[in-house]
């Protein structure tokens, strides 16, 4: 029964990682709920079969309770990443989005600066060299960068952060073209307004 195992496997994960909102979790209950349906059937389950019978069971006490899903922790892990500028200052990019966002958008009201003050020239510089850029209100993310996968080194997100990034809400997954770092791109675009 290992071909029907392995697929059954592959059908419970996918369903549980859906469920879950996260896909260690969906890896862990997955696996294990694929054993349990192998133990009382000969036959792959469908997705939906997958799915009524992860919902079938009160999973609060077995799951943590966590603050959003793996791919918006993810995006916050993006954000917290630092990153080195040309003068050798050190900011996060949320800092050098926040301060394009200052830019870009209406500047806020309750008098509170960034805390990146380099001009829009500077910022954009410091992103591209992360496969990053802030174009039309929006921070695009070059889908292809090798830059921006070394932010990911040594997190959780390494695997898979470009699986991860696409599925958050508020991003773009048009793949849209932008030029970032001397060549035209694909990538995700997430609005300013949705970061800061």
């Amino acid at each position: 029964m290992m071909p029907t195992v392995l697929a059954s496997i592959e059908v419970f994960v996918q369903a549980a990682a859906e469920h879950f909102g996260n896909q260690r979790t969906g890896d862990q209950y997955g696996t294990l709920l694929a054993g349990a349906w192998c133990l009382t059937s000969s036959r792959v389950p469908t997705m939906q079969e997958a799915a009524d019978a992860i919902a079938g069971f009160d999973w609060n006490e077995y799951t943590e309770s966590s603050k959003g899903n793996d791919s918006e922790r993810a995006l916050r892990t993006l954000l917290d990443s630092r990153v080195r500028t040309s003068s050798g200052m050190e900011f996060t990019v949320f800092e050098l989005v926040d301060r394009m966002a200052d830019i870009e958008l209406v500047p806020r009201s309750s008098g509170e600066s960034p805390a990146c003050q380099m001009d829009a020239h500077q910022c954009q510089a410091a992103l591209q060299r992360y496969g990053m850029k802030v174009i039309k209100k929006q921070l695009m993310l070059a889908s292809s960068s090798e830059a921006l996968g070394r932010l990911f080194n040594g997190t959780q997100f390494a695997a898979d952060y470009r699986g991860l990034l696409s599925r958050v809400p508020c991003i773009s997954k048009s793949n849209e073209p932008a030029w970032i770092a001397g060549k035209t791109v694909k990538c995700l675009g997430i609005p300013l307004c949705d970061i800061v």
